[in-house]
């Protein structure tokens, strides 16, 4: 088994990640990659001023198998202006899907967040395919907005059951 290593993306990672999310394009009867040339860090500014990139690496070659960005910025929220998160552009190569990746990346998320907090996260995500005859659609995304909840690493790995908050999102559908 191939063993993986979460860190922040450094400046030499730049082409290993552009290679990434060329070939792991959005799956569906109409697949859409969202190739970043020529420089991945180039697209992640319009999500937020501070975008940090994180990437999982193979420990044997530090092959970039996957992505994910966590960016804040500033908006108006219910009339008050204040910082908030934007997680996305997530990327995990298909032959380490199911492998935690995603949940090890979180991990360092949380690190992130306990460095910078904010008070909410946003997140786009497509549903699924959805179509129509003779016209194949994917489904509206829906924006997510929820309030930053992370489990407590030291029970037991978070597998321990909890007093944890519910977590508090308002789902947005897309016009």
């Amino acid at each position: 088994m191939t063993h993986v290593n979460i860190a922040l993306a450094a400046p030499q990672d730049d082409a290993s990640i552009r290679q990434l999310v060329k070939r792991q394009a959005v799956p569906g009867r109409i697949s859409i990659a969202f190739e970043r040339e020529p420089d991945f860090s180039l697209g992640c500014a319009v999500t937020g001023d501070d975008c940090q990139i994180l990437v999982a690496r193979t420990k044997e070659d530090a092959e970039v198998v996957g992505v994910a960005c966590r960016s804040i910025r500033q908006v108006f929220l219910n009339g008050n202006e204040q910082r908030l998160g934007y997680l996305g552009q997530l990327r995990v190569d298909d032959r380490f899907r199911g492998r935690w990746l995603v949940s090890r990346g979180f991990s360092l998320l949380r690190q992130l967040h306990e460095n910078d907090p904010v008070p909410a996260y946003l997140a786009a995500i497509s549903l699924r395919e959805r179509t129509r005859p003779g016209l194949g659609v994917i489904e509206p995304c829906r924006l997510i907005l929820a309030r930053c909840v992370l489990a407590d690493s030291s029970r037991d790995q978070g597998l321990a059951p909890g007093p944890f908050p519910p977590p508090q999102a308002l789902v947005l559908p897309m016009p």
